[in-house]
């Protein structure tokens, strides 16, 4: 929003404004009581100030010169945020009521009442492929928005990028078992997908499964259903350990991991897919 002057004045001597914003609209300032005015041509020669109230969603602008500003009608800006919730389209009625204002010879002017009305662009709601994922280290999966955005507009980012990155596209890979938060934020708006990796029968995370696997879920095993002591694994390596899906690792567990080991060595075809777990899609 740019706030200028329609008259041809050759400058600014004073200038008091305030500029009340209707519902769904608010500066960009990180808290309240934060400036959320940028200084236009008309007024770097002097001081401004501005400052925002977040409990009346006002904005007031403050601009003080010993002698007139440049010749320009634009006295500045500010970015607007629309609300998320807010009809495409829909009119925002904006009032600025200027309280002082000086010409450039220090003559006082008459107060005015402006009220502005323009359309914004109000944020188009999109949706993410999917708010959930299960996958393994070995694999890539690409997460988009939809309806498309422009190329480059939208940010990716990962809770934890040392488990599981994502690239500038939304493509992700999962670098070790473990979970993270991928979030894209696109014209204001924020997504996110929370991702789970972990290769089934691979509890050390060495993207291998073998017989120290089976010994980890034999020992979970002992440890919690014989000596009665708290799980030692966590939340991660009890799905990667739990081969029948009983929400636990069971003594069976160890023995399916044991079978699948002994059929990698005779060079075999395992009996479960050690590429996706079961309840990948999601």
């Amino acid at each position: 929003m740019k706030l200028t002057l329609n008259n041809n004045f050759t400058g600014l001597r004073a200038f008091s404004c305030t500029i009340t914003l209707p519902d769904g609209l608010t500066p960009d300032v990180p808290e309240s009581e934060t400036a959320a005015f940028t200084a236009g041509k008309a007024l770097n020669a002097a001081t401004t100030f501005a400052f925002y109230n977040a409990e009346t969603n006002t904005v007031s602008v403050v601009y003080a010169a010993d002698k007139a500003g440049a010749v320009s009608s634009d006295l500045g800006s500010m970015v607007l945020h629309i609300a998320p919730d807010a009809e495409v389209g829909a009119m925002f009625k904006v009032r600025a009521v200027p309280e002082i204002l000086a010409d450039g010879s220090g003559n006082s002017m008459s107060a005015k009442r402006v009220t502005a009305t323009f359309t914004p662009n109000a944020p188009l709601q999109r949706t993410l492929s999917s708010e959930s994922l299960i996958i393994t280290p070995k694999m890539t999966y690409q997460l988009s928005l939809s309806p498309n955005p422009p190329a480059g507009s939208c940010k990716w980012s990962s809770t934890d990028p040392d488990i599981i990155s994502v690239s500038a596209d939304g493509e992700i890979q999962p670098l070790h078992a473990g979970q993270a938060t991928i979030s894209v934020s696109c014209e204001t708006l924020d997504y996110h997908c929370l991702v789970t990796a972990y290769l089934r029968g691979d509890i050390d995370d060495n993207l291998s499964i073998d017989l120290d696997d089976a010994l980890i879920a034999l020992q979970a095993y002992t440890n919690e259903v014989v000596l009665h002591k708290e799980p030692q694994l966590t939340a991660v390596q009890i799905l990667a350990a739990d081969i029948d899906r009983s929400a636990e690792v069971t003594l069976e567990d160890a023995l399916s991991i044991l079978r699948y080991y002994s059929m990698i060595l005779r060079s075999q075809t395992p009996y479960w897919d050690d590429e996706l777990p079961a309840e990948s899609n999601s």
